[in-house]
């Protein structure tokens, strides 16, 4: 994770455009506004007890998730390695999967494809968003193109172990002042020649009360769709 913003609360300055974040993450980027001191306490006491946060300097809101992703890629190149498996999981906390049906899943695939893949739900020719009056507003400066390449949904993606250096190499010649992360992924993949392979089976967010079928196995989805599946089976 990065550090609590300083002071701004849901608003920012995104191209010369004040962009207020709605919903859950602006309200929670408002009650935090002010606290940085407290969150911080917060933060260094569950590291000091449980040393389960990796903390990096940059200021962890909305509109740096691609810094986020970007530590993410270069903590598992220096630090995970080759060869402590195949593949690579990476979520969002509001998310669960199903770790048994994953393991079915990559069984039957060939070590050269998961090793050396992005899996995910991959989003193609989505058009960039170019009002200024919410949080995917991109500019033609940050993002001259208008179709985006193909990219693996923000909310889980699976990384083969063997482009994990590739990618956290790629990040440092492919800018990223701001791009939706998952939409920055695309953009390195599409670079380094990286194959995308789509994965039904993941839900993003309430894509699942749209797409999901009954008895359809399902392996990551928001954690209230996941927790009703259990329920019932």
């Amino acid at each position: 994770m990065g550090l609590p913003r300083q002071h701004g609360g849901k608003v920012f300055s995104r191209e010369g455009h004040a962009i207020t974040l709605k919903g859950r993450i602006g309200e929670l980027a408002e009650y935090f506004d002010g606290k940085t001191t407290q969150t911080m306490e917060y933060v260094l006491h569950e590291m000091a007890h449980y040393d389960d946060i990796l903390l990096a300097d940059y200021e962890d809101t909305y509109f740096n998730l691609t810094w986020k992703t970007v530590t993410n890629l270069r903590w598992l190149s220096a630090f995970c390695g080759q060869r402590n498996g195949d593949v690579f999981l990476v979520m969002d906390d509001d998310h669960k999967v199903n770790f048994t049906y994953l393991e079915t899943i990559l069984k039957t695939l060939p070590p050269e494809v998961k090793r050396r893949s992005i899996f995910g739900l991959i989003g193609r020719r989505d058009a960039a968003y170019r009002k200024a009056d919410g949080k995917r507003y991109l500019s033609y400066r940050e993002f001259p193109w208008n179709i985006m390449a193909p990219y693996p949904r923000g909310f889980a993606q699976l990384f083969g172990a063997e482009i994990i250096d590739d990618l956290a190499i790629g990040s440092a010649y492919t800018r990223y002042n701001y791009a939706p992360e998952d939409v920055y992924l695309g953009m390195l993949a599409l670079k380094l020649g990286i194959q995308l392979r789509n994965m039904n089976e993941m839900y993003d967010h309430f894509d699942f009360k749209r797409r999901h079928k009954n008895r359809q196995p399902v392996l990551i989805a928001l954690q209230r769709y996941f927790d009703a599946l259990v329920t019932l089976s």
